[in-house]
């Protein structure tokens, strides 16, 4: 199994066509039979029970919820059993892109290869944020980008507490994807989502459904069939709420390995800013309340951190760090079998509240009690990294192996300039424009005949310039040297009035240039919706 002590260098492709995957392929089939056959090394107990125990017990849990979930969908049921490998990857509920999308393919490649089966993880648990379906259009100014929503959501309730749309909500968004039919080159793809939206409409209950349906159905078409699992399914299970009852019961210790997993990350990486990738767990002034990376959902749909608060043998659990949402009394004695049991009774049990994964707790729940190896993203893969330190600090044991995959494909709209070509053609004519105010002797040419006024005013500046040497040689007064700056600043100035045609000719190609640059980055957005795009080009993401 490779050592992960350094850094892990992830790159976004930068090209149409181009994959990325960390570690190569012969490194990751090592990794997933570690993850299988190895990992963990020797006889590891978690609270007590054999985590190969547990594990088994568990992933008979999570396929039951996830072979129900995705019959839900009415789509076909992929065959699985409860021995298979699992191979894990997921996603927001959105409309994502082909870098997304190719995280499915790897997982297809490394399901087969291990007899296993995918199960993706919908992170409906994420506040309601980019569900617009971007589309490119032609306009009067050329590419424009048009923005069509499914519905008015509250961006700030998270997604599996969305209701559907309203029906004329969905009319107004197939009213406007129609228009698109007929448009070059995404015409095709908006006619098979109208199709797929229209058919998942039938099975869906709430937001997630729909998206998940969405996307299920255009992937069934690609042959990336898998299992479906949102995170509010997962975090509902029985299995789930014993592991956020033992991390209460040592919450103080999850809440220092959280934080000092993040410390390591950020040095190792050398990142200043506090809240990147996430914000460390914060406590109480006289710590007697601390956070725990637990979402808490409340009955209007809100999301709001979950703190801990242990004061003899009762235990609070709080909204924000301050609203009592639980007590619970637990024995005085110290069995440990007895707490959890009183915890998961009372989440369990609780209507007015529910208790949910957060990034790093969805990942170690899914990597370490059912998982067989997780496919990440580029964006997951720095949370990955974090999830790594908490395994080895908080369970004393090496985290199992995992990888990361992306791609880039562009949509093929046109020839039109690269943006790093634009770019460079900018710091171009941005030089050309210092130089001409603050070395226009370099840059300027000038009839000697009709802009004599000119010339005089540059053969004055270079004698003031020889003048200010002289005097930083000399070590002159600051007085003789400010009064030379001022003369060679104003003598600038008066020969930008002799260079203002060829500045405002600058100018307009600067102008160009940025309209260019809007341009460039609407053809080449690497994050249009994969639905959009014909599937046999999808296909040659094939790993």
């Amino acid at each position: 199994m490779r050592v992960k002590s350094d850094p892990i260098r992830l790159t976004t492709p930068g090209t149409h066509g181009d994959t990325f995957i960390w570690p190569d392929l012969e490194a990751i089939k090592s990794d997933i039979h570690y993850n299988l056959t190895v990992w963990p090394e020797g006889n590891v107990e978690v609270w007590g029970e054999p985590l190969e125990q547990r594990r088994r017990r568990i992933r008979r849990e999570i396929l039951q919820r996830a072979r129900h979930y995705t019959q839900k969908l009415n789509v076909p049921l992929l065959e699985s059993r409860d021995d298979q490998a699992l191979i894990v990857t997921g996603h927001q509920c959105q409309f994502y892109h082909c870098g997304v999308l190719f995280k499915y393919y790897l997982a297809r490649h490394l399901a087969r290869l291990s007899g296993g089966v995918v199960v993706n993880i919908i992170v409906d648990t994420d506040t309601a944020k980019n569900l617009s379906l971007s589309l490119p259009d032609v306009g009067s100014e050329g590419l424009e980008l048009r923005h069509l929503s499914l519905g008015n959501f509250d961006s700030h309730i998270p997604v599996e507490n969305q209701p559907l749309p309203s029906a004329d909500e969905l009319a107004g968004f197939r009213e406007q994807l129609k228009a698109f039919f007929d448009s070059k080159p995404i015409g095709a793809g908006c006619r098979r989502l109208e199709k797929v939206l229209a058919a998942s409409l039938h099975a869906s209950e709430k937001l997630t459904d729909l998206f998940c349906g969405i996307n299920h159905r255009l992937r069934l078409n690609l042959d990336l069939p898998c299992l479906e699992l949102p995170v509010s399914v997962m975090s509902g299970t029985q299995a789930f709420t014993e592991f956020i009852a033992d991390g209460l019961i040592r919450a103080r210790q999850m809440h220092q390995c959280y934080n000092e997993a993040l410390r390591v990350y950020r040095q190792k990486n050398k990142i200043r800013s506090m809240s990147r990738p996430v914000r460390d767990l914060s406590e109480g002034a006289d710590r007697s309340i601390i956070e725990v990376p637990f979402w808490v959902m409340l009955p209007g749909g809100e999301r709001r951190r979950l703190f801990l608060k242990r004061k003899d043998n009762t235990l609070y659990l709080l909204r924000d760090g301050s609203e009592v949402l639980a007590e619970m009394v637990l024995p005085s004695k110290d069995d440990t079998k007895a707490i959890r049991d009183i915890i998961v009774t009372t989440i369990m049990e609780r209507k007015d509240f529910s208790i949910r994964a957060r990034a790093l707790t969805m990942t170690v729940f899914c990597r370490l009690f059912w998982g067989d190896f997780f496919v990440h993203g580029i964006g997951g893969a720095a949370y990955e990294q974090v999830s790594d330190e908490f395994i080895q600090r908080f369970y004393q044991i090496p985290a199992p192996a995992w990888c990361c995959g992306s791609a880039t494909m562009w949509l093929g709209l046109g020839n039109y300039t690269p943006e790093a070509e634009i770019k460079a053609a900018l710091r171009r004519f941005r030089h050309e424009q210092r130089d001409l105010y603050y070395n226009p002797g370099r840059t300027m040419r000038f009839d000697s005949d009709k802009e004599a006024g000119a010339m005089e005013l540059l053969r004055r500046r270079e004698e003031a310039i020889q003048e200010n040497q002289r005097l930083r040689r000399s070590r002159g007064s600051s007085r003789q040297r400010r009064e030379i700056f001022d003369l060679i600043h104003g003598l600038n100035e008066s020969l930008a009035d002799w260079s203002g045609p060829r500045q405002a000719a600058l100018g307009s190609r600067i102008k160009l240039a940025q309209s260019q640059m809007d341009q460039a980055r609407i053809a080449y957005n690497r994050e249009y919706f994969f639905g959009l795009f014909p599937d046999d080009e999808l296909s040659t993401l094939t790993v």
